[in-house]
């Protein structure tokens, strides 16, 4: 299945609290309550759609794959972080390309293999990895999340 990519688009937001950590692949929800559970406790408000980021995955020595991942939220406002996390002012993706899926988890990696044959045919190359904007709207066992991964602007 082909999934309709758009190019030069932008991902925007202000005040984004950020965490880049090594999770194991099945602690991963438990990672992210956390990360939402810290923001809670600095009373802290969600101004924004849920943003994960993976840079690499590799095995451990127990079978287990660990995945080297960035959260990222927009809030309300600025506050001092522990040291773990970090605050950007603004977080701007640009000249990206843009896939918004909504199905199955397990289909995800079809839109994947659409960016790499959608790049490969009009000469593009990433810069960056992919960045999945979580929107709350699961339902049915349905995701709905926009993918972007910027691309180099010169054309090779």
């Amino acid at each position: 299945m082909k999934y309709l990519i758009e190019s030069g688009t932008t991902l925007e937001f202000e005040n984004v609290v950020a965490l880049r950590k090594k999770v194991v692949f099945e602690q991963m929800n438990q990672e992210i309550d956390s990360f939402v559970e810290y923001l809670r406790s600095l009373g802290l408000a969600r101004k924004g759609p849920f943003i994960t980021v993976t840079f690499a995955v590799e095995n451990d020595g127990n079978q287990r794959q660990v995945i080297d991942m960035e959260f990222l939220v927009a809030v309300d406002r600025c506050v001092k972080l522990h040291p773990e996390y970090r605050y950007l002012p603004k977080f701007y993706l640009t000249n990206a390309l843009l896939c918004r899926y909504k199905g199955s988890p397990e289909d995800v990696h079809l839109v994947y293999e659409s960016f790499a044959e959608y790049m490969s045919k009009n000469g593009l190359q990433p810069i960056t990895a992919y960045y999945n904007v979580n929107h709350d709207s699961e339902t049915g066992g349905e995701i709905h999340i926009d993918i972007y991964v910027a691309v180099n602007p010169c054309l090779l």
